[in-house]
């Protein structure tokens, strides 16, 4: 790397620091993380769904499509369109309206509340060592 690029990455990461220090006192965790709770279901599950979709996804269908695999290429997006109408009509609802009563954010929380601290700690640990894993 020359020096130039140093100091360009450099002064990104100063410009990032200071607005984020300026600015965070306007919101607060639940902006943050929740939309101020906001968010219509539809986009939420968007949000889920998007996550699946990712650009492996995307480059797989192009491989697929190139090899001659034809319309089996169309498989995968429907498939997940047919898994977003069905989470967004009966699961989601579900989903948002336990956060919004019970002020929770994530799994863990779901599981703290809905079963004990236990609980909420093992899905906690859980979930550390399955995102560890993937990443």
């Amino acid at each position: 790397m020359a020096l130039i690029d140093i100091i360009i990455v450099s002064l990104f990461f100063i410009a990032i620091l200071i607005i984020g220090l300026v600015e965070r006192k306007k919101i607060t965790l639940e902006d943050y993380y929740v939309n101020s709770r906001k968010t219509k279901v539809f986009f939420l599950t968007a949000t889920v769904l998007s996550t699946f979709i990712g650009v492996g996804v995307i480059f797989g269908n192009a491989g697929i499509a190139f090899n001659g695999g034809g319309l089996i290429a169309l498989a995968i997006p429907l498939s997940f369109l047919f898994y977003l109408m069905l989470y967004s009509k009966f699961i989601a609802p579900k989903i948002k309206e336990f956060g919004d009563t019970h002020k929770a954010y994530s799994l863990p929380d779901y599981f703290s509340i809905r079963y004990s601290k236990k609980a909420g700690i093992v899905v906690s640990v859980v979930n550390l060592i399955t995102y560890g894993f993937y990443i």
